[in-house]
């Protein structure tokens, strides 16, 4: 801890990194506690560039189908019969329309006073016979446990079902639709995306979810183009509507009731056909809501009009990006990184503009970001850190200061000791110094009095370089035959211990001789070596046997010795292990009275015991290397 305090209080760039981080988290936490107050700040650069920026332009693809005054005086003002529904789908069937869209929920039954079950019947057949419309799943979704009810049509072209929920933030606002919701067990898709897929025959298949987009794959746009389109969504799976025009109906291709009535009538108008032959027409049948969402342009906007909004920026491709949470988080550190420093490290006052003039400056790319690309930086937590690490920078300084300035005179009197320990070593240096310039200088004038004397060394140096050199030969060539000599040796010993093969009867007269001498074995390998032992046996060489413990050293030494011409003298075994150091000689070798302390009587040792016989040193390899040797 103490280390991280220095290391803190001494360097600006880790004072900046700290309080940059420190600054990010408690900005992110203040503005967890009060997500409507931050949703509002977060997109009232959205909202406002909604409102100033000129009126965006609809798609020519979407005609919507609206109620006004002289279709309500010729159909009524309420709910209107659905056989007039049906009647007008037949009529946009045979004008060409590519997409139809209705806000008339199929499942629910019409009423008596609205046709009943004959007018639900003719508008049923209307829809199988126009292909794929687009209805809305209102109000509430089926049940995992209900199927749908039996008004929807079970065979032949089926209508596709789509949902109206628009996503309001936490201040209240309408922006964003999500693209899918979860309808028991069912997927049921936003109102716009169904529509869309269908005006460019995406199976349902094709429509792919994924983390941050929604895939439209095998679009068969009008031109007959085929690509994949790719729609931007939040992490939620919401897609932020660029709305046209104002945020209201009148932004888009409008077509009223009453025309469409009169091309029923009369069957043909060739205006009508042009306008919606091979497009998306909306029919927006029902009375206008009266409660809506509230929208960013202050007025209230009904779901169905959010949905044809979200539409319009499906197809004209207008993305408003929205930046991630993780980049969110990396932009404002970054921000507070690149005002702490200045902050941290320089005049206070100095440091302050600063950072005021880069706060500026990036509110103004926020604002040209949205205005020249549609991606909405975020504003609120890296504004908010960076005033936490401005302020944290004010009031810290004169704490930080006064704990730099004792950090500061602690390292001074630290190095002030440290200079009298280099003065002293110094002191000391120059002295030894002094010391070897007077060994130089006597050094000097001892060699200036040998120069007569290092002719005639140099004279016996070259001598003894020759004699050296002879020498060298010499022994180049008492290597080679010693090498010579042992590559001999090894040929000898090699010829001398290679095993020559046994025969049965061979084998057989050994192991009685073994038995004889208390070997009890049948394996040709101890009798071949037992052949050996009877060989050497008859000589006078010392025989060294090796083995593990156990295995029979001593019952070999004693066959040697039964073998060997000794073997009427005596037999002496010695436990070399169990010989002290210091009686080592005195056991083996013996002692005459008062050779030593508490030698009271002559004493003869083993090797005097066994004279003309054999001595077995049983574990010689314990005895120290001295007493080896």
């Amino acid at each position: 801890m103490a280390l991280a305090g220095r290391l803190f209080f001494t360097h600006r760039w880790v004072q900046a990194a700290v309080m940059s981080l420190a600054a990010v988290c408690l900005a992110w936490s203040l503005w967890s506690l009060a997500p409507s107050a931050f949703t509002t700040l977060e997109r009232s650069w959205y909202d406002a560039w909604l409102r100033e920026r000129p009126p965006a332009e609809s798609s020519p693809r979407l005609i919507v189908a609206v109620r006004d005054a002289d279709s309500e005086q010729l159909l009524g003002s309420g709910p209107w019969d659905r056989a007039v529904i049906a009647r007008l789908l037949s009529a946009l069937q045979g004008a060409g329309a590519g997409t139809i869209g209705i806000d008339i929920p199929l499942h629910r039954p019409s009423p008596p006073s609205q046709g009943g079950a004959a007018s639900d019947a003719l508008l049923l057949e209307a829809v199988r016979s126009a292909g794929f419309v687009v209805y809305p799943e209102a109000d509430s979704f089926f049940p995992e446990s209900q199927s749908p009810p039996a008004l929807l049509p079970q065979d032949g072209v089926q209508p596709a079902p789509a949902h109206m929920i628009a996503t309001v933030d936490p201040d209240r606002v309408a922006r964003r639709i999500p693209l899918f919701a979860e309808a028991g067990s069912r997927t049921v898709p936003a109102f716009a995306l169904q529509l869309a897929a269908t005006f460019w025959h995406v199976e349902p298949q094709d429509l792919v979810r994924k983390q941050d987009e929604t895939l439209l794959r095998h679009a068969r746009l009008p031109g007959g183009e085929e690509q994949t389109r790719r729609i931007p969504t939040d992490r939620l799976g919401a897609l932020l509507v660029n709305f046209a025009g104002r945020g209201s109906v009148q932004a888009f291709q409008r077509i009223s009731f009453t025309e469409l009535w009169h091309y029923v009538e009369h069957e043909s108008d060739e205006k009508v056909e042009n306008r919606v032959k091979g497009n998306i027409v909306v029919l927006l049948t029902q009375p206008t809501a009266a409660i809506g969402h509230p929208s960013p342009f202050g007025i209230a906007i009904p779901a169905e009009v959010i949905q044809i909004h979200a539409l319009d920026t499906i197809l004209t491709g207008r993305w408003i990006h929205v930046s991630s949470s993780f980049l969110q988080v990396i932009i404002a550190v970054l921000l507070c990184l690149l005002l702490a420093w200045p902050v941290f490290n320089g005049p206070a006052l100095k440091g302050t503009v600063f950072a005021l003039g880069a706060v500026i400056v990036y509110v103004a790319l926020v604002i040209v970001a949205l205005a020249a690309a549609q991606w909405i930086l975020p504003i609120t937590i890296p504004v908010t850190a960076a005033a936490f690490v401005i302020l944290s920078g004010i009031l810290l300084e004169h704490a930080v200061s006064s704990r730099r300035v004792t950090l500061m005179e602690k390292d001074m009197l630290r190095i002030q000791q440290e200079l009298v320990s280099v003065r002293e070593a110094l002191v000391c240096r120059e002295n030894a110094v002094d010391a070897l310039e007077e060994d130089l200088e006597s050094t000097r004038l001892s060699v200036t009095s040998s120069a007569d004397r290092q002719q005639e060394l140099l004279r016996t140096t070259e001598e003894f370089r020759l004699q050296m050199a002879d020498a060298r030969q010499l022994e180049d060539i008492a290597r080679r035959r010693v090498d010579e000599l042992e590559r001999e040796l090894s040929a000898v010993r090699a010829a001398a211990i290679s095993p020559l093969p046994l025969g049965d009867t061979e084998l057989e007269q050994l192991r009685r001789d073994c038995e004889e001498l208390g070997i009890r074995t049948g394996h040709r390998g101890i009798l071949r070596m037992f052949r050996d032992v009877k060989k050497g046996a008859q000589s006078n060489v010392t025989v060294l046997i090796t083995g593990e413990p156990g295995t029979g050293k001593e019952l070999f030494a004693r066959a040697v010795h039964r073998l060997s011409p000794r073997a009427s003298k005596p037999f002496i075994a010695v436990n070399m292990a169990a010989i002290s150091p210091e009686l080592f000689e005195s056991e083996l070798f013996g002692h005459v009275r008062g050779s030593f302390t508490g030698a009271l009587s002559d004493r003869k040792g083993y090797f005097e015991l066994a004279h003309q016989g054999t001595i077995f040193l049983d574990e010689i390899g314990d005895l120290r290397l001295d007493h080896q040797s």
